[in-house]
């Protein structure tokens, strides 16, 4: 026999996940000029499996699912017969179970890892 390729076998990795999206958003016009509005929204990032190590006799890797919570209110108004729009508004997001590629090592290995959590807020 010249050679042999040898098979490797890797347990079953399950990605199911019945996560649904949603969003709800409410807009009220004031005035004919001015309009406040507010958001509020649910999202997720399915698992992900990183089989780059797996041509390497390496095994794969999966990051769980990435879910965010997403909240935004604001306002919107036209100045100056309709010439000016000065908008606003504020937001904040936590996103749990952050997804990540760890890249490097002395093997210039490749790995998906979850971080705990990250927030986010701010002003637009």
């Amino acid at each position: 026999m010249i050679g042999a390729a040898s098979v490797q076998e890797y347990a079953d990795i399950n990605v199911d996940d019945g996560q649904v999206s949603w969003e709800v958003s409410a807009n009220y016009n004031i005035d004919k000029n001015t309009s406040v509005f507010s958001r509020v929204a649910n999202g997720f990032r399915a698992q992900t499996i990183q089989g780059r190590d797996v041509a390497f006799e390496g095994s794969p890797s999966v990051a769980e699912s990435e879910t965010i919570n997403s909240f935004e209110v604001g306002t919107k108004t036209d100045l100056l017969n309709d010439t000016l729009r000065f908008n606003v508004a504020a937001f904040y997001y936590q996103i749990d179970d952050i997804q990540f590629s760890a890249i490097g090592g002395g093997a210039n290995n490749t790995a998906l890892i979850n971080s705990d959590k990250g927030t986010g807020y701010g002003l637009k």
